[in-house]
């Protein structure tokens, strides 16, 4: 998996919001969305939510998700539906990695890319729609988003477990 430092110009934080929100637990390094092990998703007419984790960042970072060969980062991503193209498929766990017996889920990998268009979420604002796509033979989407929040570490779980209750 390739890793980016914190301060890339290519990065996919540099179009959804802060590294700082979403990275302070893995110090710093980039997980790489080509590999995103989404396990779950929930659609509400205005956000798709998707929550699972990324493999590959540095060892020894410490985040207590371990098994066997595998360290995983825990990663929810916020959407912010402006037009939904197409979902196809669900997430599936990795029948080789899931371990969650244990307490050590993994998904199978989600190619995730985030890209910029030329659209303005707004006719007078400065900020770009983003054309979000995941692919797999297993789960696959793609939409256009006014913006994405993500969440890292143990704020992960906690921020994808609030959007399936029901607000008054």
């Amino acid at each position: 998996m390739n890793m980016h430092v914190a301060n890339s110009a290519d990065s996919w934080l540099d179009l959804v919001g802060s590294a700082t929100a979403v990275l302070g637990p893995s110090r710093g390094h980039i997980p790489d969305l080509g590999a995103f092990r989404i396990a779950y998703m929930h659609l509400t007419p205005a956000h798709l939510w998707l929550y699972g984790s990324v493999t590959g960042l540095p060892s020894g970072i410490g985040y207590g998700n371990a098994s066997a060969s595998v360290e995983k980062f825990n990663l929810a991503l916020d959407v912010s539906l402006k037009r939904l193209i197409k979902i196809s498929g669900q997430p599936e766990l990795d029948s080789e990695l899931d371990d969650s017996m244990h307490s050590f889920q993994l998904a199978k990998p989600v190619v995730v890319n985030i890209r910029q268009v030329d659209e303005l979420v707004w006719p007078d604002a400065q900020h770009r729609v983003l054309h979000i796509t995941g692919e797999s033979s297993h789960f696959g989407f793609e939409l256009f988003a006014n913006f994405v929040s993500a969440f890292g570490g143990k704020h992960a779980k906690t921020r994808f477990l609030q959007s399936l209750s029901v607000r008054d």
